[in-house]
Order: C-alpha cells, then structure tokens, then sequence
C-alpha cells in the first residue's frame, strides 16, 4: 500500500500528461502528473470508475505520492491556515 497526498483543486506547477490510461487498481481513468522538473509526482483521476466515484472519497481527485511532496496548509487570501 502506498500513502497518498490528495486535494480537490489543481496544484499549481505542475504539468499534466495528455494520454489518459487505466489506474490499475481499478476502473479509473487517470493522467500522470508531472513537477516542472519533469519527475511523476502522482496523478488525476479524470473519469472514476463506479465504485470509486460511488465511494464517498470526497471528491479529491488529485493524488500524489507521499515520498515525492511536501506538504503546505492551505491559505485564505489574508494568509490564515484553513481550518474546517
């Protein structure tokens, strides 16, 4: 099992594959997502498959590898920490 960093907005700088392809585990189709460097960081789901899409995963589609990201917390425009 791998851990996973996921959101529901696109990171900026990154830079998303044009070919789709299956996720693997599942019926998901997904582009790779790349940094600017070029290295894969993780991935979009661009179509869930049923399960997943029916799976209540709070609509992050968005997911990157732990070990390639550092996470930040979110900001308001004022600067202040999201908190919810």
């Amino acid at each position: 099992s791998k851990s996973l960093f996921s959101t529901d907005f696109r990171p900026t700088g990154v830079q998303e594959a044009l070919e789709e392809r299956d996720h693997g585990e599942c019926r998901c189709r997904v582009r790779d997502v790349c940094c600017r460097c070029g290295s894969m960081i993780g991935y979009h789901v661009i179509r869930p498959c049923e399960p997943c899409g029916g799976a209540g995963h709070n609509d992050h589609y968005w997911l990157f590898d732990k070990e390639n990201m550092k996470a930040t917390a979110r900001q308001t425009a004022d600067g202040l920490p999201v908190a919810w």
